[in-house]
């Protein structure tokens, strides 16, 4: 049975894991998104089933590992048209970094430079979801439901803050990943073009 306890604030939240397990915390201060609290006032809202946004959460990750997955494979397959060899055990990380070593090599490597930075933005959040168990939290104010967010704590550094993600920031990240997958696909290397044709490329 799910118990829960009063906590003596205006603002708190429930957090809640794959086991159904609720408790009562402190509202985050931090990487948490604002609330438009005169909008919020204005609407009524049904609090959501956790169970609900368990399942909703887990699809919404897999999505979005699938999509980087198809970002990896692209870096894969231009470190081998480079023929550059990171050693057996690399991280991703590294192999972004050999990549981003050969950028003259690509016609157009300040936007190779983009991409690369931008893969590694979404990696930090892509390994915080791949290394913790999901759990969802809901904030409360004066007993009115606002919103909630899926939480990751990455169990490989513990001392890291907690990921806090909505489920439209979650959507976009998905959306990103895809793009940025497909991006890296049509990048021209200037050995595959001719020296005018360097010129007018876009990839």
């Amino acid at each position: 049975m799910n118990m829960h306890r009063t906590v003596d604030m205006p603002t708190f939240t429930t957090e809640s894991d794959a086991t159904g397990s609720v408790a009562n915390v402190p509202t985050p201060t931090n990487n948490q998104p604002k609330v438009d609290k005169g909008r919020a006032a204005q609407m009524v809202f049904r609090i959501p089933d956790p169970s609900e946004l368990m399942l909703k959460g887990q699809i919404l990750r897999g999505k979005f590992i699938d999509a980087f997955t198809k970002i990896e494979a692209a870096v894969e397959e231009y470190l081998a048209k480079l023929d550059l060899k990171p050693n057996a055990n690399a991280a991703f990380s590294q192999k972004l970094k050999l990549l981003g070593s050969a950028r003259e090599q690509f016609c157009h490597p300040s936007k190779l430079d983009d991409r690369i930075q931008k893969i590694r933005d979404i990696s930090e959040k892509r390994n915080d979801m791949v290394h913790a168990a999901l759990t969802t939290m809901m904030q409360y104010e004066d007993g009115q439901y606002i919103q909630y967010w899926l939480a990751f704590q990455n169990v490989g550094q513990a001392g890291k803050q907690q990921l806090l993600i909505t489920e439209g920031e979650m959507s976009k990240l998905i959306r990103d990943a895809k793009q940025l997958a497909a991006q890296f696909n049509v990048q021209k290397l200037k050995k595959e073009v001719s020296p005018a044709a360097t010129e007018t490329t876009s990839g």
